[in-house]
């Protein structure tokens, strides 16, 4: 009988994954960034309802600050009309010299500091009775102020002015007074000054970037509390200020930039003092400072979203390592193993997950399989009486 062909053992070479393949590690890593995306987008709209949330607070406060001045200056209106009536009740006023008249509003004007100065002037414009002295009779008839309430012949809240006797700006009131024939006799006017208004611009004012700017309705500035006195810096705001919204409407938000370029938010109201009479509230605060809550809040969540990432990267880089990595390492091991010719490789325990130790025991059930079909062949070529080629894996 002729004796079996051999030949040299089949050897399987170690079998490599492609190099461009990411690992399994890098793809759990993926499964516990991508959830983290949502969170991102949610932190950036929160940011932004945040931002908006600023933006409508500067509103607001424009508002309030708008209704406090419109107060303050309508409560010092009211007062100075009662001084009207009381001059126009006064014999000294109604009919006296002019020295007289002097010392009647000298007395009027006591204990009352938001008043600036009363007069009593003549139908032609010219004033020789102030209750602070006056060297020379003074000119009116062309001031708006006595204009306005000599065509409508009743009260009249005139515009803002500098005063000619005390230099400062001034808000003019007057009232014509008639004799007991109607007869028409006199100016009788009341100027307000602005301190009081100018305490509230200097409480509302808090921070020392904010900035507050009060104009007439000609664009000049009666009252202000700015962080640089400066001609340039108080022109560039006032320039800024004078695209308020008319009479009535609501607060008018803008984006703009101070002096050095730095990111501002300008609010802007005009505010109504008499029928035909109203001023700018111009308030101007740096962007850092407007949004300062809102970055505040943007850079802890951001902190808090990178610790979280870090940490759940760090986690799931661990239990991807212990208990995914290390538990396919037995049966890469054994499957290498295999593939270089040693039957007796087997995967034995596959870590402490139920898939993967199912995995491990079906790996070793089909070596066994296999070395079991292979030793029925060899017996059966032993035992063959023709010439079988056999190949050793």
């Amino acid at each position: 009988m002729p004796a079996p062909l051999e030949t040299t053992p089949l050897q399987l070479g170690p079998v490599r994954p492609p190099a461009r393949l990411p690992s399994l590690g890098r793809r759990l890593l993926v499964l516990v960034v991508v959830p983290l995306l949502p969170a991102l987008a949610i932190l950036v709209l929160a940011t932004v309802r945040l931002r908006d949330a600023a933006r409508e607070q500067a509103r607001a406060t424009v508002g309030d600050l708008a209704l406090s001045i419109a107060a303050v200056a309508q409560r010092d209106i009211a007062a100075a009309r009662a001084l009207l009536d009381s001059m126009a009740r006064h014999p000294a006023v109604a009919r006296g010299s002019d020295a007289d008249c002097h010392a009647a509003l000298a007395r009027l004007q006591a204990g009352h500091a938001e008043l600036n100065a009363l007069s009593r002037t003549r139908p032609d414009g010219w004033s020789s009775c102030s209750a602070i002295p006056m060297a020379t009779p003074v000119s009116v008839y062309a001031n708006p102020s006595f204009q306005r309430p000599l065509r409508s012949m009743r009260f009249e809240v005139g515009d803002f002015q500098i005063s000619r006797l005390t230099g400062v700006p001034v808000l003019v009131l007057a009232q014509p007074w008639f004799d007991e024939r109607g007869t028409f006799r006199w100016m009788l006017a009341a100027s307000i000054r602005l301190a009081a208004i100018e305490r509230v611009l200097q409480t509302a004012r808090g921070a020392r970037e904010t900035e507050l700017l009060l104009l007439d309705s000609a664009g000049t500035v009666l009252a202000k509390a700015v962080s640089d006195t400066g001609a340039a810096h108080v022109s560039r705001l006032q320039a800024q200020a004078r695209r308020a919204p008319p009479i009535g409407e609501a607060t008018r938000l803008l984006e703009t930039t101070t002096e050095t370029g730095t990111a501002a938010l300008l609010a802007t109201r005009r505010i109504a003092l008499g029928s035909r009479t109203s001023v700018v509230l111009a308030v101007r605060q740096p962007a850092r400072v407007a949004y300062a809550q809102a970055d505040r809040a943007l850079l802890r969540d951001l902190l808090i979203l990178v610790l979280g990432a870090a940490a759940s990267t760090w986690l799931a880089w661990r239990v991807a390592q212990r208990h995914v990595v290390a538990s396919l390492t037995p049966l890469v091991t054994a499957a290498r193993r295999l593939a270089a010719g040693d039957t007796a490789a087997r995967a034995r325990e596959v870590g402490r997950v139920a898939e993967f130790a199912e995995l491990g025991a079906t790996v070793d059930a089909m070596i066994d399989a296999l070395l079991a079909r292979q030793a029925q062949y060899s017996a059966l070529a032993d035992r063959s009486p023709d010439a079988i080629v056999r190949a050793t894996v």
